[in-house]
């Protein structure tokens, strides 16, 4: 009887340290990049080469844009009205001065619509809009939005190939709020790990069997 105790006991000890293990490293994995930069302070953007762009927190200073080709909407459940979230625009990688840039996207909460529609309007707009947020690769059908809103602009096939890149820059509504998730999440995963490291040196010293023979 003790015996067959002893192993359930243990069969499902080890599940659970390794759920927990699994939970943990999968929080961490995904939110260390995050809490690196926001320990560390975020890639100034227009340094970043196109080669180099991939899923960082970036800062910049925009001070243009060509236009929106695509938005998310939210529809109320009690009102049935639809109202703007946010807002996708592209723009360019680089400074001034980059020879080598690519077109690519930003998601802008609403609230930023007004001031990047006057910048895409005016291509004398002077006053920059600072944005900062991670780098994402776009889905399947923003990509297809962002694709066909270039070819309508003038680009070939063949230039949109060369001359774009499938990212975008996702600007949160409440960055301070993201940020203290991200690095709480991050911190969450270390603790689940540390969790299960201390269940496996128990059961590794028999601390479990200890309790049941008691």
């Amino acid at each position: 009887m003790f015996e067959s105790l002893k192993k359930k006991s243990l069969k499902s000890s080890l599940a659970f340290t390794i759920i927990l293990a699994a939970i943990g490293i999968g929080l961490a994995a995904w939110f260390a990049v995050g809490t690196w930069y926001v320990v560390t302070g975020y890639v100034s953007f227009v340094e970043l080469e196109p080669d180099e762009i991939s899923n960082q927190w970036v800062a910049l200073n925009l001070r243009e844009n060509w236009g929106s080709f695509a938005e998310t909407t939210e529809t109320s459940s009690s009102t049935h009205m639809s109202k703007t979230i946010n807002v996708y625009y592209v723009i360019l990688s680089g400074d001034d001065y980059s020879t080598d840039f690519k077109y690519m996207a930003v998601n802008v909460p609403a609230d930023y619509e007004r001031r990047m529609e006057q910048m895409a309007d005016n291509s004398s707009y002077s006053d920059p809009i600072f944005l900062s947020g991670r780098i994402r690769k776009m889905d399947d059908e923003i990509y297809r939005y962002f694709k066909e809103y270039m070819l309508d602009g003038g680009l070939t096939e063949e230039q949109f190939e060369q001359f774009t890149l499938p990212y975008y820059i996702k600007v949160y509504p409440d960055e301070q709020l993201e940020n203290v998730c991200t690095v709480a999440a991050f911190l969450f995963g270390v603790l689940l790990i540390v969790l299960a490291v201390i269940r496996l040196v128990k059961a590794a010293s028999g601390s479990y069997l200890k309790k049941l023979k008691a």
